[in-house]
C-alpha cells in the first residue's frame, strides 16, 4: 500500500510540472526494455520452474512432505481450478472475449509471476496483457477511466484470490489434528481471514490458528512448503488482476454484458468439474491419509525395549496370596514363589500405560522386566491408583510400585525408599491457544480466577498450592481426566514436563510450558514396604543400571522419542 500511495502522489506531483514529457519519454523506453527482458525470461521459464520445484522437493524432509500432501493437493487443485477455469470463463461469459484468448494472452504474466515469486514485479506484464485484450475486442472507450494502467495498481494492495485460497491451510490444520471446523465457525473464520489478508500470510496464518484454537506447531509445516505455495499464489493473483482489469474496464465502458445462456452452461460445467475434483480429493485423503497425525504413534504404538520376563497383568488388586514367612525376607519370598509382584498405574504416561495393542508398556515397565530378568523370576502386575497406593503397600498387595512415582511428604513418612532413579521437571499443561496468556506469569499466578487441575495425593498437588496461592484447585484421579474435559473447566494442569509431553502427543491441542524462573526438579522413586535387605538390593541394582547406561537408553526411547 505504501508503494501504491507513493506512486499516486508522485503521479499527481508530476502532472502539474511543465515539460514533464522530458521525463516520461525516457521512462517509456525503460518500460519497453523491461517488457522485452520479461519476455526473454518467460521463454526460459520452464527451466526455472523445474529448478524451483526440484529445489523445493529436494530440500523438504520426506516425512514433512508426507504430512503435507493433503494441503498441497487441495491448494494446487483450488488454484488451478480458479486460474485456468473459473476466472477465464467469467471473462468469456461477461464479455465477447474468447476463453482461449484470455488464457493465452495472460499466460506470460502468470508464468513470470510464478518464476519470480512476485506479482508486483510483473504488474507491467499484466497491464500489457489486459491492454492487448481490450484493444483486440474494443472493450475500452476513451475518458471512461477504465485503463488497466490505473485499475491494476489501485486494486493491487487489496486482498486477492491468491491470499484467500491460502486460507485453506486453516481447515487443513484442523483436519490434520483429527477434528473439523464446525459450519457455524466458517462465517467468522472467512470474514476475519478476508480482513487479515491485507497482511502477509506469515502474520495472518498464526493469528488465525490462535483464533480457531489450533496448535501453533503446524505453522512450521506451512513454512516448509512456502516456496511452492507462495509462487502458486502469486500466479493466481496475476490471473485475478488480469481478469479484474478486463471486467472493470468493460463495465466502465458499458460493454460488459452477461450472456446468460453461456453463463448457465459454464456455471453447470464448472460446478460439475469442481464437484468431481472435491470428491476426488476427499476420496484420496480418506483413503491415503487416514489418521495422518503421526506423532500419536510415538506414544500409542510404542513397544517395550527390553521385554523378556513372563508376565501376568491382574485386573484387580488383592494382598499377596503367600504372606512372608517368619524369618523370611521379601527377596526370599520372591525367589520362593518365582514371581515378583509389581504395582503399576495404567494411566501414567510415559512410565506405565496400555498401548493401542493392549500391551502394558512404558519406561518403568521396561525397568520392571529388567528387574525380573535379573532376579530370574516372573512378574505379576498389580494395578493401583495414587489415592490407594499407600494402603495397598501396607496390605502387601505388591512388593514394589514402579509407575512414575514422585516423592511426597506422605509417602516419605509412610515408607522408606531407595535412591531416586531419575528427575523430572515441574511444568504446566494448557490449551495451545492460551500460551500467550502466561507470558506475564508472575502476575497471573496470583490471580484468584485460575482453576488448576492436580492429581490427588501427588507431589504436584502439594507444590501447586505454593505457586498459585489464590487459585482454586480441582483434584482429579489421573492426568487423563484433564485432557478428556473431566476436570471441571480447569484452566491448566500441574504435572511434569515429561508426563505432559507424552499426553500432548495424544491430545495435540494442548501444550507444555515451563514459566518458572528456574527448573524445578522432581525426584522419582520406586516405593516398597519396609525391608532392609530388599532396600539395599534395590539401591545396588539401581546404581548398576545407571552405570550400565540402561536409564539413559530408556530415557531417550520413552521420554525423547528416539528409536
Amino acid at each position: 500500500p505504501a508503494v501504491v500511495l507513493f506512486s499516486i502522489g508522485m503521479g499527481i506531483a508530476i502532472s502539474g510540472i511543465p515539460k514533464r514529457e522530458r521525463l516520461l519519454e525516457p521512462l517509456s523506453v525503460a518500460v519497453n526494455a523491461l517488457m522485452r527482458l520479461n519476455r526473454m525470461i518467460v521463454h526460459i521459464s520452464p527451466i526455472g520452474i523445474f529448478a524451483i520445484v526440484s529445489y523445493a522437493m529436494g530440500t523438504l524432509p520426506f516425512e514433512k512432505f508426507g504430512l503435507l500432501q493433503a494441503y498441497l493437493i487441495t491448494f494446487s487443485a483450488a488454484t488451478l481450478l480458479l486460474a485456468i477455469g473459473i476466472l477465464p470463463m467469467l471473462i468469456s461469459v461477461c464479455t465477447p472475449v474468447r476463453y482461449w484468448d484470455a488464457l493465452k494472452v495472460s499466460q506470460t504474466a502468470v508464468i513470470a509471476s510464478f518464476v519470480l515469486g512476485s506479482t508486483f514485479a510483473v504488474i507491467p506484464l499484466i497491464v500489457e496483457a489486459a491492454r492487448e485484450i481490450l484493444d483486440r475486442y474494443h472493450l475500452e472507450k476513451e475518458d471512461t477511466g477504465g485503463s488497466p494502467d490505473v485499475l491494476i495498481p489501485l486494486v493491487f494492495p487489496f486482498p486477492d484470490l491468491g491470499r484467500i485460497v491460502g486460507l485453506i491451510f486453516i481447515p487443513f490444520s484442523a483436519w490434520f489434528y483429527g477434528s473439523s471446523m464446525l459450519p457455524e465457525e466458517y462465517p467468522r473464520f472467512l470474514s476475519l481471514g478476508m480482513a487479515g489478508s491485507f497482511a502477509k500470510p506469515a502474520v495472518t496464518i498464526p493469528w488465525l490458528l490462535d483464533l480457531m484454537h489450533i496448535p501453533h506447531d503446524i505453522f512450521q509445516l506451512y513454512l516448509a512448503v512456502g516456496i511452492y505455495t507462495t509462487r502458486l499464489g502469486d500466479a493466481l493473483r496475476s490471473v485475478y488482476l488480469f481478469s479484474f482489469a478486463i471486467l472493470a474496464a468493460a463495465s466502465l465502458s458499458g460493454t460488459l454484458k452477461i450472456q446468460w445462456r453461456r453463463f448457465i452452461s459454464w456455471s453447470l460445467f464448472s460446478l460439475c468439474v469442481a464437484g468431481v475434483v472435491i470428491a476426488g480429493i476427499h476420496a484420496v485423503l480418506n483413503y491415503t491419509f487416514k489418521d495422518v497425525y503421526q506423532s500419536k504413534a510415538l506414544i500409542a504404538d510404542r513397544q517395550l525395549l527390553f521385554p523378556g520376563a513372563k508376565e501376568i497383568i491382574l485386573k484387580t488388586s488383592a494382598p499377596n496370596p503367600e504372606p512372608i514367612l517368619s524369618n523370611e525376607t521379601r527377596i526370599d519370598r520372591i525367589r520362593r514363589r518365582g514371581t515378583i509382584r509389581l504395582g503399576f498405574d495404567p494411566k501414567r504416561l510415559p512410565f506405565s500405560y496400555f498401548n493401542d495393542r493392549g500391551q502394558l508398556v512404558g519406561l518403568d515397565i521396561d525397568m520392571a522386566h529388567r528387574l525380573a530378568l535379573d532376579l530370574g523370576v516372573d512378574i505379576e502386575f498389580v494395578p493401583f491408583t495414587p489415592q490407594t497406593l499407600i494402603d495397598q503397600l501396607k496390605q502387601d498387595h505388591f512388593d514394589l510400585a514402579m509407575s512414575g512415582l514422585e516423592g511426597t511428604i506422605e509417602r516419605a513418612t509412610a515408607f522408606p525408599v531407595a535412591d531416586s532413579y531419575m528427575d523430572v521437571t515441574l511444568a504446566l499443561v494448557l490449551p495451545d491457544f492460551r500460551k500467550v496468556d502466561f507470558l506475564e506469569f508472575d502476575k497471573l499466578r496470583h490471580s484468584a480466577d485460575l482453576k488448576i487441575a492436580v492429581v490427588a495425593n501427588s507431589f504436584y498437588d502439594e507444590k501447586a498450592h505454593e505457586y498459585f496461592p489464590n487459585a482454586s484447585f480441582i483434584s482429579i484421579n489421573s492426568e487423563e481426566d484433564f485432557f478428556e474435559g473431566n476436570a471441571g473447566h480447569a484452566d491448566l494442569l500441574v504435572t511434569s514436563a515429561e508426563t505432559g509431553a507424552a499426553w500432548t502427543l495424544l491430545y495435540p491441542k494442548f501444550s507444555v510450558i515451563n514459566p518458572f524462573k528456574k527448573n524445578i526438579r522432581v525426584p522419582m522413586y520406586y516405593l516398597g514396604a519396609h525391608d532392609i535387605e530388599f532396600e539395599e538390593f534395590m539401591e545396588v541394582w539401581l546404581e548398576l543400571k545407571k552405570k550400565e547406561g540402561v536409564f539413559d537408553t530408556l530415557y531417550k526411547y520413552w521420554i525423547l522419542g528416539e528409536t
